[in-house]
């Protein structure tokens, strides 16, 4: 029974073999303006060298994240997003294998509108109600 569980070991090591050598950690803090932690935030990692393609991600919550990269990248661009905030980024080059980076980030709320006074016209009513069923009337010009 011995030599089944050692085998097992050495299977679980060879299949993660590759993450293990080819490590990369990326660890931090985001938050807003004020210093307080943003609660569910998403950072994506692309590769530099294709934009279009989002390699890895994942979610930040309470503020923090920690993404070990389970493929090999010599630079990458780390997205930061969430919603209310304007979205921000990083490009991290000549990454080290086997080495930890930190990176805090702090968003910015979006700007919004304060609109005071919304005006709708119509000539026709808006809709029409026949016993149980309402129909609206929507036209555009």
């Amino acid at each position: 029974m011995e030599l089944s569980f050692k085998k097992y070991v050495f299977v679980f090591f060879i299949l993660n073999a590759s993450s293990i050598i080819y490590s990369q950690t990326i660890k931090g803090k985001i938050v807003n303006n004020d210093g307080q932690p943003i609660l569910n935030a998403t950072l994506i990692v692309k590769d530099s060298t294709n934009q279009s393609n989002p390699g890895e991600f994942t979610i930040a919550k309470n503020g923090q994240y920690l993404i070990t990269l389970k493929n090999k990248y010599s630079s990458i661009t780390l997205e930061i997003a969430a919603f209310g905030y304007q979205k921000s980024s990083f490009k991290l080059e000549e990454n080290e294998v086997n080495k930890t980076y930190i990176y805090d980030f702090t968003l910015v709320k979006e700007k919004t509108l304060d609109i005071q006074t919304v005006v709708v016209e119509t000539k026709r009513k808006p809709f029409h109600i026949k016993k149980d069923t309402v129909t609206n009337i929507v036209t555009g010009k």
